[in-house]
């Protein structure tokens, strides 16, 4: 008798739970259709916890109860508690990886697009990490996301789930570069082009030279022109980007320091020496013209303007000017000496 009250006792109980996992499951499932999470993450924590009030009993082996309420604590944006439910269906079906996988890239995906890429990415990694197989199904969906909008941030971002993308972007970026308005448009995007594939790397490097070396010679013309520094400094700016800083200041010093030495300058009339002209401590600097009629002037650094042509004693304290000349000066010699 015992034996079979004890039977009977197990098919209920069994009965009991399938109806339970049933009623649980099912419901939860029609929750998260609805979009329901709240709803559908109380019916699953039922399910594997139980419900001492209501006396419903534990189910903590339930796999799919465990990856519900993962997916569900996902779209809540509780990552952390997703984890530790992810972990759990895993660990009791390993079948469960494949499905996590989908879910992570299904959440990221929608967060590309509202901008929030780092949350988006963590997501993603989450995703290869159960299924690296996605990689290549959340690369593209970069790429097409970052065609679409234009962001290189998700094109790049692209390429570090599926290295085969890199050339499709730089042929994308290459052909934009051949119907761009601006030289400096251009060349910024065969930079492009040759970081993605540097099969590119030639065509971009003799780009940035050429537009440089433009722009750098854009800027000695302008320095040489009083009131244009606004001007020059544009050219200069555009040059260092191209050429790099080293290069322009080694053709376009801010001043040059000259040491004892006789020197000598051209310049036509209304032009300016590019840069300022300094000298070390304890010289004294003589001029000497290659006409009488020759003039040119020192235009001190604080706006003081002095002619030379004229002047009997050069300002105290002053060691930084430019040289404009007021006619055309084929030869002014500068000769810089001890004191």
């Amino acid at each position: 008798m015992n034996r079979i009250m004890s039977a009977v006792f197990m098919v209920c109980a069994l009965l009991f739970a399938t109806e339970s996992y049933a009623g649980n499951v099912s419901k939860a499932k029609e929750f998260m259709k609805a979009g329901m999470y709240l709803q559908a993450i109380a019916l699953l924590e039922k399910e594997i916890y139980g419900d001492e009030r209501n006396q419903t009993t534990a189910n903590p082996a339930n796999a799919e109860a465990h990856h519900l309420l993962g997916a569900c604590l996902v779209q809540k944006g509780n990552y952390s508690k997703a984890d530790e439910r992810f972990a759990s269906a895993v660990k009791l079906n390993s079948d469960f990886g494949y499905k996590i996988g989908n879910v992570y890239k299904d959440a990221g995906q929608p967060l590309v697009k509202n901008g929030k890429l780092d949350t988006a990415n963590e997501l993603f990694q989450k995703a290869v990490s159960y299924d690296p197989g996605l990689g290549k199904a959340i690369g593209a969906f970069l790429f097409e996301t970052g065609m679409r909008y234009e962001s290189d941030n998700l094109l790049s971002l692209a390429t570090s789930y599926d290295q085969a993308l890199r050339r499709p972007i730089a042929e994308h970026y290459h052909s934009l570069s051949k119907v761009a308005e601006m030289d400096e448009t251009k060349v910024d995007l065969l930079q492009m082009s040759a970081r993605y594939d540097n099969t590119y790397e030639s065509e971009y490097e003799l780009n940035r030279q050429t537009l440089g070396r433009y722009h750098l010679e854009k800027a000695v013309e302008f320095a040489k022109r009083p009131g244009k520094d606004a001007v020059t400094g544009e050219h200069k700016s555009l040059a260092e980007k191209y050429l790099g800083e080293n290069v322009v200041k080694k053709e376009l010093p801010e001043e040059i320091v000259y040491q004892p030495g006789k020197y000598t300058f051209s310049l036509i009339a209304g032009e300016q020496t590019p840069y300022w002209i300094t000298f070390p401590d304890g010289v004294i600097s003589n001029w000497n013209l290659d006409s009488p009629d020759g003039k040119f002037q020192a235009i001190y650094d604080d706006g003081e303007v002095v002619n030379l042509w004229s002047a009997k004693s050069l300002p105290r304290n002053k060691y930084r000017f430019k040289l404009l000349a007021v006619t055309d000066q084929p030869e002014i010699s500068m000769t810089v000496r001890q004191k």
